[in-house]
């Protein structure tokens, strides 16, 4: 009989990790899989959502923007179903990257995300003002270079939003009052929104609808959306896709719209529950017990990182360098740790050890309870401080 949960676990060292990874990958009957790639602007939750639906810690976050480095995996096994999730890096223009001298991989990973997923889950902070301008030009030349991929709106934070009547507007402007080519519901007639003007402009199209032989009705939400993507393919250079784009402010092929809060997990039930519906007949990719494709060794420093982000300002956190000069599971099954964390300048030090050392003893207590959360194991973890 199969198993109907899997002993998921994150490797608590490089053998176990590279060992579970590399083990042939258990089959069940009619297996069926789904990978989705979360994608958004920088801060907007991608990784807090990651691990509200896996119900576990495996994605580091923070307040502060780019915590995220690179692309990583969160993988669901429930029953028969396999869910894989891309972490990626909040999306950035490619001037904007260069200009501040930050890793490739935050360029690129999101986009390098999409080839190799069966839908697009587009995050957006609803709770921000700008988010009432439309899709970030950036996603949307996402989903334009891939129209053929499914797509879905998530809009989260929504808990910050005391006026509940603004998410049904938002989600009507970033899905151009369109749901998978259907006009987005109202709970009024359409004509009530319409000025006098529109209202006589309406009468004369049905009136010609119904009158003239030679009429042309306008083009349905379908036909529009394929126009505007044969233009898009049309324009020969980025700097003209860039006009193009900076345009538009919804996608009217989102399949659905989740209003969610990832903090607080509203939402997240219905969310999740649309993955596992949405998965297809095909053989796992991963093993069950496999909860994320992060090293040891990586979810340890990133965990390290995102507490010095949050204890830290301006650019202090970034240009620090952090080496694991400690790793040891004693005889109780304590998992020992040890972090060099490396300032680029003396004057540094100070800053980052705070005065009597209160700052960076928070900062090894907090990553320790984080990687605790993680490990699913008791954590002691030692902070060396030094300069270059």
């Amino acid at each position: 009989m199969e198993p109907m949960f899997w002993d998921r676990k994150v490797p608590r060292t490089m053998q176990e990790s590279k060992s579970l990874i590399q083990r042939p990958t258990t089959q069940v009957a009619n297996p069926k899989f789904l990978r989705v790639s979360i994608l958004g602007s920088p801060n907007a939750g991608k990784s807090t959502l990651v691990n509200q639906i896996l119900g576990w810690r495996v994605c580091s976050t923070s307040s502060k923007v780019h915590t995220t480095r690179r692309n990583s995996l969160a993988i669901m096994t429930e029953e028969n179903v396999q869910i894989v999730l891309v972490d990626t890096p909040g999306v950035i223009a490619k001037e904007n990257g260069n200009k501040h001298h930050l890793e490739r991989s935050l360029i690129t990973d999101p986009e390098a995300s999409v080839p190799s997923v069966d839908v697009l889950a587009v995050l957006v902070d609803a709770s921000m003002r700008y988010s009432e301008n439309g899709l970030d030009p950036l996603i949307l030349s996402l989903l334009y270079k891939n129209p053929y991929k499914d797509a879905i709106l998530l809009l989260n934070k929504v808990d910050l939003i005391k006026k509940k009547g603004k998410l049904l507007e938002l989600s009507r402007t970033l899905t151009n009052n369109s749901i998978g080519f259907q006009s987005f519901p109202r709970h009024e007639p359409v004509e009530t929104h319409l000025s006098k003007a529109q209202k006589n402009q309406l009468f004369s199209q049905r009136y010609y609808a119904r009158n003239d032989p030679n009429y042309k009705p306008p083009l349905t939400p379908e036909e529009k959306f394929w126009a505007d993507i044969e233009k898009f393919n049309a324009l020969e250079n980025s700097s003209e896709r860039k006009v193009f784009l900076e345009k538009k402010r919804g996608w009217s092929k989102f399949k659905e719209v989740f209003m969610i809060s990832a903090l607080d997990g509203d939402g997240i039930s219905e969310l999740k529950s649309y993955f596992l519906r949405s998965a297809y007949s095909a053989n796992w990719k991963y093993n069950p017990e496999l909860v994320s494709n992060q090293s040891p060794k990586e979810i340890v420093l990133l965990a390290v990182r995102e507490k010095l982000l949050e204890h830290l300002r301006m650019k202090l956190p970034y240009q620090i360098e952090l080496f694991l000069k400690e790793w040891q599971i004693d005889e109780k099954g304590v998992l020992r740790l040890c972090v060099r964390v490396k300032c680029p300048r003396p004057g540094a030090m100070k800053i980052v050890m705070g005065e009597g050392a209160n700052r960076i003893r928070a900062i090894a207590y907090e990553a320790g309870q984080e990687m605790m959360n993680t490990f699913r194991c008791e954590v002691l973890l030692k902070l060396v401080v030094c300069s270059k």
